[in-house]
């Protein structure tokens, strides 16, 4: 990758590191299938496991995540320790370290409580409530939003000493409307579960129809302001082309959640000749489908993009004049 066209963008180090992430990617994405698989064939009722031995790719995948946390935390921290500024800047900024580090455990803690919470229910080790189980979910939502508003409450200060108040709602909308949608979602079902409330599924699952509304919407309005610019007209087309691109993998996600979504709420409304092994289709189309990509095509594709095609090794491997005899010998 050294002596090719984008070796300035790279250092000696980084294309290892680059495989390296697309092994960890692929990594995540067989144990994510794998999950898949043994829900599939305990909900089926095929094995009559445990769901603590069936979150066991969960489980794995937790650690991966531990893991990358720790890094994450220990590479972000040194890095403020290196920044020579003022003494009260980087107390402020060791501060805000401290939070950052400290929201970061105790998202993870209380993603972990929450599949333990739901194992041990699942296992039938205690009879909690599904409002119960969704406890460490609610208290995450809530660190969530307390961070958003200390983080919009500054950024709407500034649009309003920058004179920009008009920007104020539409900035609400863009940092507000998802996790409010996940809340009421997450709200309605613990409801459902524990029979406070009687509607059918698909109802209950209409904030994530709306959330997905809500990515057209946004799609859409791209698309009409990128068409509104008459200016630098090459830009703006390979803006276009992207857009088109994002819409068609829009469409086609779009399709495979809402036949996702429409067989789970069939299913839990009590079509049990429903198998989960047909449910998940589109998880396991999707899913495939990216380690397809992060295990082969793309490493392939960074790879041949970095070869020297001049290197006359390369030539003698492409040799158009060689061909293979019937005892297996290579002659030109």
């Amino acid at each position: 990758m050294m002596d090719t066209v984008v070796s300035p963008l790279f250092d000696p180090k980084l294309e290892g590191r680059i495989y390296s992430v697309f092994g960890l990617i692929s990594i995540v994405f067989i144990l994510f299938i794998l999950f898949l698989v043994f829900l599939t064939v305990r909900i089926d009722g095929i094995v009559t496991w445990t769901w603590a031995v069936v979150w066991i790719p969960a489980w794995i995948l937790n650690i991966i995540l531990f893991i990358l946390m720790i890094g994450y935390i220990r590479g972000y921290q040194s890095e403020g320790e290196t920044t020579n500024h003022s003494k009260y800047f980087l107390l402020y900024n060791q501060y805000l370290l401290t939070i950052r580090k400290s929201q970061h455990i105790i998202n993870y803690m209380l993603i972990l409580l929450f599949q333990i919470f739901i194992v041990i229910r699942l296992d039938n080790h205690t009879q909690w409530t599904a409002c119960i189980i969704f406890i460490p979910y609610f208290l995450l939502q809530g660190i969530h939003f307390i961070m958003l508003l200390l983080t919009s409450a500054n950024r709407i200060i500034e649009f309003a000493a920058e004179c920009e108040k008009e920007k104020v709602p539409k900035y609400i909308y863009d940092t507000y409307s998802f996790p409010i949608l996940m809340l009421i979602q997450c709200i309605l079902i613990p409801l459902r579960i524990d029979g406070l409330i009687r509607s059918s599924w698909g109802i209950i699952f209409i904030p994530l129809y709306l959330l997905w509304l809500k990515w057209a919407g946004e799609i859409v309005y791209a698309c009409y302001t990128v068409h509104k610019e008459e200016q630098r007209e090459i830009h703006a087309l390979n803006v276009k082309i992207f857009f088109i691109l994002a819409g068609i993998m829009y469409a086609i996600g779009t399709v495979l959640t809402f036949v996702l979504v429409g067989f789970i709420a069939r299913r839990l409304d009590g079509a049990t000749y429903i198998k989960m092994s047909n449910i998940f289709i589109p998880l396991f189309i999707v899913f495939s489908f990216l380690l397809c990509c992060s295990g082969c095509c793309v490493p392939c594709m960074l790879m041949l993009s970095t070869m020297d095609m001049n290197d006359p090794e390369m030539q003698t491997l492409v040799n158009p004049n060689r061909r293979i005899t019937e005892a297996g010998e290579s002659i030109q």
